[in-house]
């Protein structure tokens, strides 16, 4: 009885360790599918702000281009143009340079976080794999305690099944069947102790 409960027990013990373990396996994966995600993100970062730049860039080239021309062309207001370009197109120029700069950054920043969702992403898989090897581990160490108790179940049985064939075979050899009322009685006896029968 006492074998019963305790594989009983570790029964119990062993479906919640397969539960615990596929419960964190599923946790891993989620992770890992939300880093993935995540570097898909990071790989687009800054590409706005330098698309931005670039257009500062372009319009600061063309007021300046402008402005010069204007100049050459038109004596009187020479002077006007020039501090228009050099304003206008600092201007621009300046704001280039900070998106540019700021885009840099940005790439900069998610190059980093991209490496280590890189590393974050192998390292969760690598833990995946572990889960993995030992839950097939987990299960197989389970089927060869099924098959453990099964056998000592059956070792049970057998036991009992003997035990009571030792037992019943005793009785037999022990007590005899009264011809008369039909009940069993030590051999030893003489009288029957239910129907006062004579035996010789």
């Amino acid at each position: 009885m006492q074998n019963i409960v305790r594989t009983i027990d570790t029964t119990e013990a062993f479906r919640l360790k397969m539960q615990q373990l596929e419960a964190e396996l599923q946790k891993r994966e989620k992770e890992l599918a939300r880093l993935e995600d995540t570097g898909l993100l990071t790989s687009a970062s800054g590409s706005f702000q330098n698309f931005l730049g670039t257009i500062a860039y372009t319009v600061g080239v063309l007021v300046v281009a402008t402005c010069i021309l204007a100049a050459m062309n038109i004596k009187e207001d020479a002077g006007a143009y020039i501090i228009m370009a050099i304003f206008f197109g600092g201007i621009c120029f300046y704001g280039g340079y900070r998106w540019k700069n700021g885009a840099r950054e940005k790439h900069r920043e998610a190059e980093e976080k991209r490496r280590s969702v890189e590393q974050r992403k192998v390292q969760v898989q690598k833990e995946i794999e572990d889960l993995r090897a030992e839950i097939k581990q987990q299960q197989d160490f389970i089927n060869r305690h099924m098959l453990n108790q099964q056998e000592l179940l059956n070792q049970e049985i057998m036991a009992i099944q003997n035990a009571s064939q030792t037992t019943k075979s005793s009785i037999d050899s022990e007590t005899k069947e009264c011809p008369q009322c039909a009940e069993f009685i030590k051999v030893k006896a003489r009288i029957c102790r239910y129907c006062n029968f004579m035996f010789d």
